[in-house]
């Protein structure tokens, strides 16, 4: 029995603070592949010209910091798609 997951590594401006958000339970990844490509693609559009919607907000590094304009999501820099095989014995 196959399961995937899709990984993502987010990046922020100003630090080299990263997170890593995973999805899990996707059942077929085969028809996901490009969807997912395309919509972190759509995202890290959004966020550079500046039409995300408030997202760069919501998602904040860490070590964010408004003084000094660090923090605030820029990307998605990574997307990896996990495949685990498991071998049910009983």
């Amino acid at each position: 029995m196959n399961e995937y997951s899709i990984k993502l590594t987010l990046g922020y401006e100003g630090t080299d603070f990263e997170r890593l958000v995973t999805f899990s339970g996707v059942d077929s990844i085969d028809a996901a592949t490009e969807t997912v490509r395309a919509k972190a693609q759509a995202v890290n559009e959004s966020l550079a010209g500046g039409t995300d919607g408030g997202l760069a907000n919501f998602f904040r590094a860490d070590d964010f910091d408004a003084q000094e304009q660090i923090g605030n999501l820029s990307a998605i820099k990574q997307v990896v798609i996990d495949n685990t095989t498991k071998k049910v014995l009983i």
